[in-house]
């Protein structure tokens, strides 16, 4: 992976940036692409997972919450589910309305970027996420304030060394493991049925270690709400939210062991991949899928009761008189 050179602050206190995701230039560069198109929003979640584990913990950045922009509305019933994910998983969800105008997301973007740098001399580094946008201009911009701007790109174009913005973009398809990690890839033949084959499954049985419950939990949280679960973004939420435990596949294991989950392969070019399916079935499944539920119900009312409060604020007449 291309690893950027961003200067080392001189205080304690580690540098500030902002992360800004054109999720709407990736939602739609992905669906016009015929091996991506089922798969965009598990993608554009890796792809922004990786980006955000890169900045924080390789290049040593405090970042603020990212935000993703798109026109939520013209991605049917996916539109909602998106918008819930990106909260919970700690971004900023940002409308734009790019029904009424192809590129909204860009502009807003800018607008947005042009805003912080002017009302925040803290911030060091602008990271955009984005599919084949390139916006050198912005880039340029960011240069006057003395803030590096790196875009994260599908498409970043083949500079010279010498040209000013080398080094400023980033490949997309290294924060994005394409094919399963090396415990679970398939022979490099091909399958030629189209029909996914279900691994063995075990008997269910009760689950008592704490650590796999916790795993079990983290699985239902982020990732309940799809059918398939890739492994590449699974292991690396696993281990994100159990840094204390090292081996995130090992928890697979024994989730499979215990007939909570199940591993299913799936044809692919040029290798077969494999997914993880929860068995809704399970009574400890069964346990914690409830208790999520409960909780995402008393986050759901404190975020709208917040939202109620905000538009309540907005609304306020003031007297012109004294």
């Amino acid at each position: 992976m291309q690893h950027l050179n961003y200067p080392q602050s001189q205080y304690d206190t580690p540098p500030q940036a902002c992360m800004f995701v054109d999720y709407e230039n990736l939602y739609s560069y992905l669906n016009r692409s015929h091996d991506q198109r089922s798969h965009a929003k598990e993608v554009i979640n890796s792809l922004i997972s990786s980006s955000v584990q890169h900045v924080t913990h390789e290049l040593k950045f405090q970042l603020s919450s990212p935000t993703a922009y798109a026109d939520f509305s013209t991605m049917g019933s996916d539109g909602s589910q998106i918008q819930k994910s990106l909260y919970l998983d700690g971004m900023q969800p940002q409308f734009v309305p790019a029904s009424l105008q192809p590129n909204a997301s860009e502009i807003q973007i800018c607008i947005d970027v042009l805003e912080t740098l002017q009302n925040d001399e803290q911030i060091s580094a602008i990271f955009l996420v984005s599919a084949d946008r390139l916006y050198l201009p912005l880039i340029n911009y960011c240069q006057h304030y003395n803030a590096l701007c790196t875009v994260i790109s599908f498409h970043p174009p083949n500079l010279s060394p010498m040209d000013e913005h080398s080094g400023r973009f980033v490949s997309a398809s290294q924060f994005i493991q394409k094919s399963p990690p090396p415990h679970y890839q398939e022979e490099s033949t091909p399958m030629h049925s189209h029909e996914g084959v279900r691994t063995a499954s075990p008997p269910m049985v009760e689950i008592k270690d704490d650590l796999l419950l916790s795993a079990l939990h983290v699985i239902i949280y982020f990732f309940g709400q799809y059918e398939d679960v890739f492994l590449t973004p699974l292991l690396r939420k696993l281990a994100e939210m159990l840094p204390d435990f090292d081996d995130p596949k090992y928890l697979i294991t024994q989730l499979t062991e215990s007939g909570a989950v199940w591993l299913e392969k799936r044809p692919g070019f040029p290798y077969n991949y494999t997914v993880l399916l929860v068995n809704y079935q399970h009574p400890d499944v069964l346990e914690a899928q409830d208790a999520i539920e409960k909780s995402r119900y008393v986050e759901e009312e404190a975020y709208q009761h917040l939202r109620e409060n905000q538009s309540e604020v907005h609304d306020l007449t003031y007297p012109t008189e004294f």
